[in-house]
């Protein structure tokens, strides 16, 4: 039996046994699913929606048919969560009703839900306004499948003239609200033009939604790369840790999303804002940086080795660190940055070995300092220490060390990246690195 057989087969069980489930006593008690009717023709959205009440073992088969189809790396980036229940939701009140009829075709609602999860996908263009990066219009930087770009005037036009024609062509629910929902639509776009220097700009595929959530995580990624790179010009990232995330700054989740001809989105949501300001000289010095050509060309991939991806992990864990409020959770994080690069999941004795490897790539020195980190890790996560008014536990000397032997050992470690695909052949080679290597 093919693996695609297998898994309508697999559906087919779930779909039977949830739907037969699904026609049992209701109770106040049960999750409710919600599911919304196809919109009529000239709205937007539905305004009504009809409820079903499933019972613990009823809903156990909904999550568990939404997780098998989310395995499905393809549909993960067609749909979003949301937009895949939706459909899940769509054929569970199918099936209930041929139940009821005696009409049940168990391979006929599979097949229509197989198909309606490939429908839909289009080709999107994303802007995403930046704040803080400052760069001439000469000048980009390819991050992640996308660019930080400035906007040329023929670009705002073109943006303009698309998201007009989209708006003109609306059936708006009142004709005589399209005057002046097109002014007011207008006047939002023009406000982000005027307020937004550089933009995030990516093509990505699927449905509005799910285009949308693939442009944010890029944008993220992005500026997590950049976050990660603050040092090399004397910048220290976690200065802007207060503005993550959703501090009433304008940032990256407002966004124009296009699909050419065919509809329009805007989106006014609070987000994050660049993590510093990057001017042209620094931008300069960051670029020549063979570590960051490493993790540049490796996040535009669309399909990174092992080796890669922990690199890209390790880089996210260290940015996520900079945006942590205690200096307790910002001591584990950057750790276990260095853990993400430095260690294989079979690995045990955790501490002794990224000590091992640091010292390989630094000296002795460092491995002793992060040594002492890790002291203060321990009883940290294990016996809940913590800083007390008057009383220092975890220092900020503490966290700029964790800061930079991150910061360190991640760029070392890249070093000697090259060709390895395996991360335990990579580790072996730094294991292999002869005792006295320095920085």
């Amino acid at each position: 039996m093919s693996e695609q057989n297998i898994v309508k087969q697999s559906l087919g069980t779930l779909l039977t046994s949830l739907c037969s489930e699904a026609l049992a006593e209701e109770s106040e008690s049960n999750p409710s699913i919600v599911f919304y009717t196809k919109a009529p023709e000239g709205k937007t959205i539905a305004e009504q929606a009809t409820t079903i009440s499933l019972n613990s073992r009823a809903y156990t088969l909904f999550q568990d048919i939404v997780t098998r189809l989310r395995m499905d790396k393809r549909l993960r980036f067609i749909l979003s969560e949301k937009e895949l229940e939706q459909e899940v939701i769509t054929s569970l009140f199918e099936g209930t009703e041929a139940l009821q009829e005696g009409a049940f075709n168990v391979d006929a609602l599979v097949n229509s839900l197989l198909n309606r999860l490939a429908e839909g996908g289009e080709t999107w263009d994303i802007y995403l306004p930046i704040e803080n990066l400052k760069l001439t219009n000469e000048e980009q930087i390819s991050l992640a499948g996308g660019i930080f770009k400035s906007l040329t005037n023929g670009e705002k036009e073109l943006l303009r003239d698309e998201c007009m024609k989209i708006w003109n062509q609306a059936k708006w629910r009142v004709p005589q609200q399209a005057e002046s929902g097109i002014q007011s639509l207008n006047e939002d776009f023009d406000e982000i033009l005027t307020s937004s220097g550089l933009w995030y700009q990516i093509q990505v595929s699927g449905r509005q939604q799910a285009a949308k959530n693939q442009a944010i995580e890029a944008a993220v990624l992005a500026m997590d790369i950049l976050s990660f790179f603050a040092l090399l010009n004397g910048i220290n990232p976690e200065v802007f840790a207060s503005h993550f995330p959703h501090q009433g700054k304008r940032g990256i989740m407002k966004s124009i999303q296009i699909a050419r001809g065919q509809r329009c989105g805007l989106d006014f949501e609070s987000g994050i804002p660049f993590p510093y300001t990057l001017d042209s000289s620094q931008y300069r010095k960051l670029t020549k940086l063979k570590e960051f050509q490493q993790i540049q060309q490796i996040s535009n991939s669309s399909n990174p080795n092992p080796v890669e991806q922990r690199f890209l992990l390790g880089v996210q864990q260290y940015a996520e660190a900079t945006r942590l409020p205690s200096l307790s959770a910002k001591l584990v994080w950057y750790l276990s940055a260095l853990e993400t690069v430095l260690l294989n999941e079979t690995e045990r004795e955790s501490r002794n070995i990224v000590k091992r490897r640091i010292g390989k790539m630094l000296d002795s020195t460092a491995a002793k300092r992060l040594d002492s980190l890790y002291d203060k890790r321990v009883k940290t996560v294990h016996y809940g220490y913590r800083n007390r008014i008057g009383e220092e536990f975890i220092t900020e000397m503490d966290i700029q060390e964790a800061r930079s032997l991150g910061y360190l050992g991640i760029i070392l470690a890249l070093r000697h990246s090259n060709n390895f695909t395996e991360i335990s052949e990579f580790l072996g080679h730094i294991d292999s690195l002869p005792e006295t290597t320095q920085s």
